[in-house]
């Protein structure tokens, strides 16, 4: 059995891999058929009914977790520990078999013993599995339980010997509980000891890399360019707490302009409508659009991409409101008979980010 847990490929839930694979296929054919979605439908159906594929998951990782349960008596049994750990944080963390194989709530459930004892829990952090913690904290039925119990109660040396890929895994994993538990989390004090954690140990390049991880969220771009700006600044829990609070007043418009920074080059040539100048006959929007219409995708022109930058970038927000940017002074003029039924608008705007 130990060959089999330890080092065989793990097969399983056959129907399950089959049905998000259908899935995928209908939901990117935008000629599929009523007959295709009810035929995904329906294998969907059968992979939930796939009982066999959950209770092997449940025996697989409730077995690993024990072999890490028991102290090891001689080297052999340190052996397996290693191996069984090696095994458990593949499967926590790989979407191949938490998505496509199902192990997802049979490795949160297993994992629960992990989570609440803090020895095993480091070793678990070291051989890569915090990404796994931060996912369950973010996804699972137990987010509010044991899994936010772990994330409070980490100890401050399981955030030693991370990789650039691990954290990257936690703040995908934070990235996924701003979306489930809305903006307002970002200020709590649990999260900002998070951030808190990973920049005193690791600076600045965590936040830089995980920038990108989502176009709706620009936590990570906030917090790069906010500390970028004076990084000794920051060293502090209380520091890291306000420059919080700050992000989740930020100002829509502001928000848009950062959310501008994150997109590639071709989706700010596929965003023109939203981000950027809101007066409706933007001089400097129309002439995009044409280089747009000219434009071919995958050919670089430097001096149009420089300008397309710039002009999501450099807007000025409403002082009043703080919803709505303008390129120039005159667009915001040419637009005041049209803003002014949403907001008293006054003559100055505001640059500071």
């Amino acid at each position: 059995m130990d060959a089999f847990l330890l080092m065989e490929p793990l097969d399983l839930a056959r129907w399950r891999a089959e049905a998000l694979a259908r899935g995928r296929v209908v939901a990117a054919d935008l000629e599929s058929t009523d007959e295709d979605r009810m035929a995904a439908g329906a294998l969907e159906d059968r992979a939930q009914a796939d009982l066999a594929a959950y209770q092997m998951s449940f025996f697989v990782t409730d077995v690993l977790v024990a072999w890490l349960l028991v102290s090891p008596l001689d080297s052999a049994e340190q052996d397996r520990a290693t191996k069984a750990m090696g095994r458990l944080v593949e499967y926590a963390s790989s979407p191949r078999y938490r998505d496509v194989q199902a192990l997802g709530d049979a490795l949160t459930d297993a994992l629960r013993p992990v989570y609440e004892s803090p020895d095993i829990l480091v070793r678990f952090s070291h051989a890569g599995g915090l990404p796994a913690l931060f996912n369950d904290w973010a996804t699972s039925v137990a987010k509010d339980g044991y899994c936010k119990s772990a994330v409070r109660s980490l100890p401050v040396n399981a955030w030693e010997h991370q990789t650039p890929e691990s954290l990257l895994g936690v703040m995908k994993g934070l990235v996924d509980k701003i979306s489930d538990a809305g903006e307002e989390v970002v200020a709590t004090k649990l999260f900002t000891g998070v951030i808190y954690r990973i920049y005193s140990r690791y600076g600045l390049e965590p936040f830089e890399r995980a920038s990108t991880i989502s176009d709706s969220c620009i936590l990570f771009y906030f917090l790069h360019r906010r500390i970028s700006r004076k990084p000794a600044a920051y060293r502090s829990h209380d520091a890291i707490r306000v420059l919080l609070k700050k992000y989740t007043n930020i100002p829509e418009a502001i928000r848009r302009r950062h959310g501008w920074g994150i997109l590639t080059v071709s989706g700010r040539w596929d965003c023109l409508e939203y981000y950027g100048c809101v007066f409706a006959n933007c001089p400097e929007r129309t002439e995009l659009l044409e280089l747009k219409v000219r434009r071919q995708r995958g050919v670089c022109n430097p001096d149009a991409e420089a300008r397309l930058y710039r002009w999501g970038d450099e807007t000025r927000m409403c002082s009043t409101c703080k919803t709505v940017s303008y390129c120039s002074a005159a667009c915001q003029k040419a637009d005041r008979i049209f803003h002014k039924s949403q907001c008293k608008a006054k003559d100055d705007m505001e640059t500071d980010v």
